[in-house]
């Protein structure tokens, strides 16, 4: 009786110089196929810029002109006005209770006045009872802001 031989490749015929053939074709076509997507999608990116740009030209004209033909004038209303039309319509929308929540006219110490002491036109506090925001009313204005 013969003695089995333990290697595993014993016998078997391997011809490696078509294998990495194989595999070298293999990876060339991947390598092609990569190439043609890359391309591809560079070309995309270019007629995107392209359309960027042309659109970019037209929003900044149309920006231009809705400049010119926009005019704002605000109408000229006093503080307590302002409050009551926006300040407090828009607290209570968002859920906030004036007199409860928010409180009106607050003392507040501390102030850079003689007195020491102003007002807050609102003060929202949490559900501890601790302040969260101080809100300051403005009236509206005729002046335009500089930026």
């Amino acid at each position: 009786m013969q003695p089995r031989s333990l290697h595993p490749f014993k016998g078997v015929q391997i011809d490696f110089a078509s294998r990495i053939k194989e595999i070298h074709i293999k990876s060339y076509n991947r390598i092609k196929e990569i190439d043609s997507l890359i391309e591809q999608k560079e070309s995309e990116i270019e007629a995107l810029r392209a359309q960027i740009a042309a659109m970019s030209d037209k929003l900044t004209a149309d920006k231009e002109q809705h400049q010119e033909e926009r005019h704002f004038t605000p109408e000229v209303i006093s503080e307590f006005r302002t409050r009551k039309k926006y300040i407090d319509v828009d607290l209570k929308l968002l859920g906030w209770t004036i007199g409860d929540d928010v409180r009106e006219e607050v003392e507040l110490y501390g102030m850079p006045n003689i007195e020491e002491k102003g007002y807050a036109d609102y003060v929202l506090y949490g559900r501890d009872g601790l302040p969260l925001a101080i809100i300051e009313a403005k009236r509206t204005s005729k002046e335009k802001i500089r930026r």
